[in-house]
């Protein structure tokens, strides 16, 4: 006498649908993840210093080494021109 195993059609419904389940979920991964980054708004974003930050800055330059002609705040833009950097 030979004895077979075979899986019953229970298991292999849940093992078709579990299949089905990793398979949707790998091709829609990569998808949520694109559309996640593409709809965050710091992704790849430049941050821009806050005006008072800016404020701060030329207060403590101006406190440092002072201004002239060649050196003021408005010689790069104000604060949409400024890169953050100390004086």
């Amino acid at each position: 006498m030979e004895s077979r195993l075979q899986a019953s059609p229970f298991a292999a419904i849940v093992l078709e649908v579990t299949m089905r389940r990793t398979l949707i979920l790998s091709g829609l991964m990569p998808a949520i993840i694109g559309v996640l980054l593409v709809a965050s708004p710091t992704a790849g974003a430049q941050t821009v210093p806050a005006g008072s930050e800016f404020g701060h800055h030329v207060a403590e330059c101006a406190q440092t080494m002072g201004f002239d002609g060649a050196h003021n705040p408005g010689m790069h833009g104000g604060v949409s021109g400024w890169d953050g950097t100390s004086c």
